[in-house]
């Protein structure tokens, strides 16, 4: 059952693909010759802002229902023929948030895994975030979806290398106890153990040419920590997935 989601989620792509595919050939096989003309180049630089929806995480820590995303790409659009279809790949940086109030991640301990560690009844908790940022790699098939319109239904893959990787807490002192417990404090930690340094995603989008705004889906197809490497404080384990959603803004 594990991988139920990442067999649907390609399912999802072929059946999307193919059905392009048969649009694509059934449109133009209409159209006269003399009267096609190549599609234009478009969606060459994007930002996206997003919620991160995050999955496998522990029952006990509620995470918040608002975990912003931003990212940014370049890619270079290259049409196929005189079809609608064109493939687009480039170079882009995304970084992913999570939020919550009961637990923070803590350092490995002897047996080198992560600890979601629940703040203590007492400790009043202003925020906790956990954030991952990755160079990516996007690919993306694309459909025109007008003879006279650009506007754009894409499907696609990408892979991410993790990059820079961080906590930040701000509330009560919960580790220190030369100071007073009612000092609110601010913690940041670099560098967090136990991340996949890879990570694949599944995309989808849709993005109008008249407005140069749209609407975007991803689900990653790797988790955010490696394998057994992040456990709650009862020894279970969880590795932490991951879906986007948001608007994405062509900008060129």
């Amino acid at each position: 059952m594990k991988y139920l989601p990442i067999l649907l989620t390609g399912i999802m792509l072929i059946i999307s693909c193919n059905s392009l595919i048969c649009l694509s050939i059934t449109t133009d096989s209409i159209i006269p010759e003399s009267n096609k003309e190549k599609v234009k180049q478009s969606d060459r630089f994007m930002i996206a802002w997003g919620n991160d929806i995050w999955l496998d995480t522990p029952e006990d820590v509620n995470v918040r229902a608002y975990s912003p995303s931003f990212s940014f790409s370049g890619m270079y659009d290259m049409p196929l023929g005189y079809s609608r279809f064109s493939i687009a790949v480039g170079l882009g940086i995304q970084s992913n948030n999570l939020y919550n109030v009961d637990a923070y991640i803590s350092a490995c301990d002897y047996s080198e895994k992560m600890t979601f560690t629940a703040f203590p009844d007492s400790i009043n908790v202003s925020r906790y975030k956990l954030n991952a940022t990755y160079l990516e790699l996007p690919f993306e098939l694309r459909w025109r979806l007008g003879e006279n319109d650009n506007s754009i239904l894409a499907v696609g893959f990408k892979t991410g290398y993790l990059i820079h990787s961080k906590s930040k807490y701000k509330g009560d002192n919960y580790r220190w106890g030369e100071f007073s417990t009612n000092e609110e404090i601010k913690i940041k930690e670099y560098i967090i153990p136990g991340l996949n340094n890879f990570i694949y995603a599944a995309t989808l989008r849709i993005t109008s040419e008249e407005a140069g705004l749209g609407i975007f889906a991803e689900y990653n197809l790797k988790p955010l920590f490696e394998k057994g490497k992040l456990v709650d404080q009862n020894g279970n384990t969880f590795n932490m997935s991951l879906i986007t959603t948001g608007l994405i803004l062509s900008i060129y």
